[in-house]
């Protein structure tokens, strides 16, 4: 699938609805395009997945400080679609920012 849009293109900044709260969420189009993917592919809504993210990266352990969600959400991208690189079934585990690895834990 090609894209026409430039890699770098300044972040868009959407509102998303997260437990029934409004919140902006600034991401490159790249970004945006794969998050609305992924949702398609796992038949989930856009927010329902942001909200899965999220879910994870507030329980990334007690020693450690959550990420912000919008590093969290492009780790998650980045896991995503490097199992599907790889040949392996991608993961809906985000991944959390802060650990000392970037692949996702139930493999």
């Amino acid at each position: 699938m090609k894209h026409n849009s430039f890699p770098f293109a300044p972040r868009q900044t959407r509102n998303v609805t997260l437990y029934g709260a409004r919140t902006c969420i600034g991401l490159e189009p790249e970004m945006w395009r794969a998050l609305e993917d992924v949702a398609c592919r796992e038949q989930l809504t856009l927010p329902r997945l942001i909200e899965r993210i999220d879910a994870f990266r507030l329980k990334s352990g007690d020693d450690v400080p959550p990420a912000r969600l919008t590093p969290a959400i492009r780790v998650f991208l980045l896991s995503y679609y490097r199992d599907i690189a790889e040949g392996q079934r991608p993961s809906l585990r985000p991944v959390s920012p802060w650990s000392q690895t970037s692949r996702a834990m139930d493999k």
